[in-house]
């Protein structure tokens, strides 16, 4: 992998995400915080660069 978009024909499955997705079903009890979210640059086996975040999932008594 590199920075550069490449275009051409890809014939393998790619192995990361660059997302991070999460559902809350009760969204009024739960305060989300995100710290950080940034790619894992090190990693260059995939058309994608893997991905991080550190979040606080804090649960609020009502």
């Amino acid at each position: 992998g590199s920075s550069n978009y490449d275009t051409s024909h890809k014939v393998r499955v790619p192995a990361w995400t660059d997302r991070i997705l999460y559902k809350i079903q009760d969204t009024k009890n739960i305060q989300t915080t995100l710290y950080s979210y940034d790619s894992i640059d090190q990693v260059n086996g995939s058309d994608h660069k893997p991905v991080k975040a550190d979040l606080c999932l804090k649960w609020i008594n009502s």
